[in-house]
């Protein structure tokens, strides 16, 4: 098990026969639409939050396909959930707390149980993004609205439609429910607010944020009082009935707007450090309560004073119902605040940094990942659970590998060195000195007693971890080593090194810290040796992949998927897809492909036909790896996130 990270040719080679030789034949298919999503590490932008009504549970819907579940004070992640690929977008709570509903980018509204996580029903969008939701005191009825229609009132427990509340058919921007004031407030293509009747569908009101156009939405608590956020610094306030009874300007530009569990305290984000919570009696400021840095009370009145300029730019944040605690993501943080004090109770990084690697313990226990920002993280598997983390110096964390006893990490970092962290033993990293450019790859052997190392400066080291010691090291390749592959036996040790440069490149010598360019597969023995394939050309530099389980064919990811017979370099097919990243099953099996949209394709390497895909990343798959019994894939993104999926 090794994976293979965009623009590194890591190749394992496999001394042992193809176990599928022996038994009945495989359903292959079947086998590849067995993988579901078992767990997503990593935190990427909040796009909603809910509390739970007891305030001890926080939901953050995230800019992926996954909805966490998390601690409402620590933080503390206690699980993710996935949607089968559309990215969440809204998450309201049940009033008994037992439900959540989840509205995503395509329309689609998901009811989980609170405490597993299970799908309970589903409703199918029209795969335009799911606008606004809401649910009904009683706990019976859910609203909704989708970009460009229809709102909905749906019976909770079965997905059954009540009411279809088209009103105008205009195109929406935001909706907000009220189901106290049994209304439902839209804003239109031209800025304009509509409220409609939740009931009948019927046009009530149509309200005007001019001179700016609405962009924000929120009632009070009891249904009495909408705020719209006009896009220029002010927010004006209308009771139920449609009068205007206020605008409020901001200090500073607001990114946001939500009415205080007293439902009269309006609270803005205006990115300013100034604390202050007003009263609903004009010019009078409450002490000694406080509001988190950057959020601003604003007074209810009654009076209009002229608009200021401003911008918006929207802040996911929601109150607990005992307003005790405000939780809010602004920029790369999801913050929880203590609303009395305006203490900060915990914080967690967002828009996590790209995922360079992967790899995944025995027994899928763990799973380590590094990224572009310096981190290497072990995560729980199952539980999602961040176990330990180390942040490198200087630069980005470029690979990592488990050791065989899922003990050890080795790490190829920003600078020289190479490190073997024991991230549950509670010591330091053991550091080894010898390269004299950047390491690029870490390699364990099969024992987990040494370590190999591929770097820019040409050379593939062999440490003896105990001692710390540089005990082998493999002929020098001028052009730098990219990356390493072992074979499972341990006897060969396969490395990528770039192409030799072109005359005018040559004249200029790569500096010693530069990162190797597009790599070519060449084989060695563990003896340093040649092997007879290290001069053949294979067509394949610079691209994933990977060598057949019975060493005879190498599978390369360029415009196509190919497949190369190693002794003669005649091509034995080409398949249609473009792939970031390629691993391979130990069984040789399945192959494991990341694609630039995302998804993870599940491939007969035999052929190259797809057999299933697996959605959900954000951004482009830059790294992918199976467990050891080929029943986990784990793939990295660089959306931040990591993905775990498995078959029974």
């Amino acid at each position: 098990m090794r994976r293979v990270t965009p623009l590194l040719l890591i190749l394992s080679l496999a001394a042992l026969a193809d176990a599928s030789r022996a038994g009945p034949p495989v359903d292959l298919r079947a086998l590849a639409r067995g993988y579901t999503l078992q767990s997503v590490l990593g935190l990427p932008a909040a796009a909603g939050l809910a509390f739970s009504p007891d305030g001890q549970t926080l939901y953050a819907a995230g800019t992926d396909d996954a909805l966490r579940v998390f601690d409402a004070r620590s933080l503390t992640l206690r699980a993710s959930w996935g949607h089968d690929g559309a990215r969440v977008r809204q998450v309201v709570v049940s009033p008994n707390g037992q439900r959540v509903a989840v509205g995503d980018m395509q329309g689609n509204i998901t009811q989980h149980d609170a405490a597993t996580g299970k799908v309970l029903s589903r409703v199918k969008g029209t795969g335009r993004p799911c606008i606004g939701l809401g649910w009904s005191p009683d706990g019976t009825k859910i609203a909704y609205a989708a970009l460009y229609g229809p709102a909905r009132v749906i019976e909770a427990n079965t997905g059954r439609p009540l009411d279809d509340l088209n009103g105008p058919g205009e195109w929406f921007g935001e909706a907000r429910f009220s189901f106290e004031a049994s209304r439902v407030a839209l804003i239109g293509r031209d800025g304009l607010v509509r409220v409609l009747d939740l009931r009948t569908g019927a046009l009530l009101e149509t309200l005007s944020a001019a001179p700016g156009e609405a962009t924000q939405l929120v009632w009070s608590g009891d249904g009495q009082r909408l705020a719209v956020e006009d896009g220029q610094g002010q927010a004006l306030v209308w009771t139920v009935d449609g009068k205007l009874t206020q605008v409020n300007r901001a200090p500073a530009p607001m990114d946001g707007l939500l009415f205080a569990p007293d439902h009269r305290t309006l609270l803005s984000p205006s990115g300013q450090s100034q604390i202050s919570v007003w009263s609903a009696r004009r010019d009078t400021t409450i002490a000694p309560l406080a509001a988190p840095p950057r959020w601003l009370g604003l007074p209810i009145e009654e009076e209009v004073p002229e608009p200021s300029e401003g911008r918006y730019l929207g802040v996911p944040a929601a109150i607990s119902p005992d307003g005790a605690l405000l939780a809010e993501s602004w920029t790369n943080q999801l913050r929880v605040w203590e609303l009395a004090t305006g203490a900060l109770l915990s914080t967690r990084d967002t828009g996590l940094a790209e995922v360079t690697d992967v790899d995944i313990g025995p027994k899928a226990q763990s799973v380590v990942v590094t990224t572009t920002d310096g981190r290497v993280q072990v995560y729980d598997a199952a539980g999602a659970a961040l176990r330990a983390e180390l942040v490198l110096p200087k630069g980005p964390a470029r690979a990592a590998d488990l050791s065989p006893d899922g003990r050890s990490v080795a790490v190829a970092g920003p600078d020289f060195h190479v490190r073997v962290w024991e991230p549950f033993a509670g010591g330091p990293t053991t550091t080894m000195f010898g390269h004299t450019a950047l390491v690029t790859d870490v390699l364990f052997t099969n024992d987990g007693r040494r370590v190999l190392s591929a770097s820019a400066d040409g050379t593939v080291g062999g440490w003896d971890v105990p001692t710390r010691q540089r005990v082998a090291e493999l002929p020098a390749q001028p052009q730098g080593v990219r990356s390493l592959g072992l074979s499972r036996d341990g006897l060969i040790v396969a490395f990528g090194a770039p192409p030799p440069p072109s005359a005018a490149a040559a004249a200029a010598p790569p500096a010693p810290d530069s990162t190797p360019g597009p790599a070519t597969p060449l084989l060695f023995t563990s003896a340093g040796a040649p092997s007879p394939q290290a001069a053949l050309k294979l067509g394949c530099a610079g691209v994933p992949a990977v060598v057949s389980r019975d060493g005879k064919h190498l599978i390369c990811a360029k415009e196509q998927l190919i497949k190369v017979e190693i002794s003669t370099g005649l091509e034995v097919y080409a398949a249609a897809g473009r792939y970031t990243s390629l691993a391979l099953s130990p069984d040789g099996q399945l192959l494991a492909a990341g694609t630039g949209g995302g998804a993870v394709s599940v491939l007969d390497p035999t052929t190259g036909a797809l057999l299933v895909s697996l959605p959900g990343h954000a951004e482009r798959v830059t790294a992918v790896a199976f467990s050891d019994d080929g029943r986990v894939i784990v793939s990295g993104s660089a959306d931040g996130t990591t993905r775990v999926w498995s078959r029974p």
